[in-house]
């Protein structure tokens, strides 16, 4: 059963408005856009419109549900390592243990 949609505050419209033209920047700005969509899915802005970020992610960017969630695990550990340049170098960097 569908749940209704909710409305956004004003703030969270605003800040939602704000988020998604990082986004269509695309995968070159991939720690932008998986930080983004962090946002994004943890305070449920897509709320209004969507029932689920899943519903978000594919009708607005057509990023599968994997896809997004692997943007969103790559996003911070290339933002703290310059040198991760891609959402592949900062999965590989994932699987190695900390110091």
């Amino acid at each position: 059963m569908k749940q209704p949609l909710t409305r956004l505050t004003k703030s969270e419209s605003d800040r939602f408005v704000h988020l998604e033209p990082i986004i269509k920047k695309g995968e070159t700005a991939f720690i932008e856009v998986g930080l983004a969509l962090a946002e994004i899915q943890q305070k449920k802005l897509y709320r209004e419109d969507f029932d689920t970020f899943e519903d978000y992610c594919r009708q607005c960017w057509s990023f599968s549900k994997q896809h997004a969630y692997r943007l969103i695990e790559a996003a911070p550990i290339a933002k703290s390592n310059p040198q991760v340049t891609s959402v592949n170098a900062a999965k590989e960097l994932s699987k190695v243990p900390p110091p």
